[in-house]
């Protein structure tokens, strides 16, 4: 996940601690509302009681509220009735500016195929995909699911280059919509293999062939 503010390039984060790095995570999650310290409390530090995991919250938001200065950029987090709200202000977020440019493609034509390639092609794996983290799962898949589902679209229009099968572990959503398993992507175009590849869709061999 990377972030961007106007004028400057893209930001990559780096955290000083594990657990900085997940609360700041979280709240991005979030952001926009209100996150109830409970509930930070409840998912971050479940194993502790309240007064001492109230003093871990408050040591572990002071310096990413000093590193997100330090990196110059404008995301606040602020205190909001008994709770923080991760404001963005202006920063923008690239799984964000990607769904929204999905969203609002156009119809997939044969005019508009080269700029669904392109949307294909800007996404970069599963949201935190580098960290386990069980309360993203949803949104995980979700956002996997979006993805698949316009790569199929793409196959139906360009069927040009075989790439094989998807692992199960890709055709999830299928199995849990009660849908049969398949072949999920018979023919693609070679520029969408690198996309494919980062969710596991095609095998290594596959995305060179």
């Amino acid at each position: 996940m990377q972030m961007e503010q106007a004028g400057r390039e893209q930001v990559t984060i780096r955290w000083k601690t594990v657990k900085g790095q997940e609360v700041f995570a979280f709240l991005l999650h979030h952001r926009g509302t209100v996150v109830k310290k409970q509930v930070l409390l409840d998912q971050l530090w479940p194993d502790i009681d309240w007064k001492k995991g109230i003093t871990q919250l408050y040591t572990t938001v002071y310096p990413i509220r000093k590193i997100l200065n330090e990196e110059g950029l404008a995301i606040q987090i602020v205190n909001c009735d008994e709770g923080y709200l991760l404001e963005m202000n202006g920063t923008r977020l690239d799984v964000s500016e990607w769904e929204a440019a999905l969203d609002g493609a156009p119809e997939l034509t044969g005019e508009t195929v080269d700029g669904h390639l392109r949307l294909s092609q800007q996404y970069r794996g599963d949201y935190l995909a580098d960290h386990h983290y069980r309360w993203a799962e949803t949104e995980r898949s979700r956002l996997r699911g979006k993805f698949l589902q316009h790569a199929h679209r793409l196959a139906r229009c360009r069927s040009t280059i075989s790439i094989g099968i998807l692992p199960r572990s890709a055709c999830t959503f299928q199995k849990k919509s009660g849908r049969k398993q398949k072949s999920c992507f018979t023919r693609l175009p070679a520029t969408c293999r690198t996309a494919l590849k980062r969710v596991g869709c095609i095998r290594t061999g596959e995305a060179s062939s």
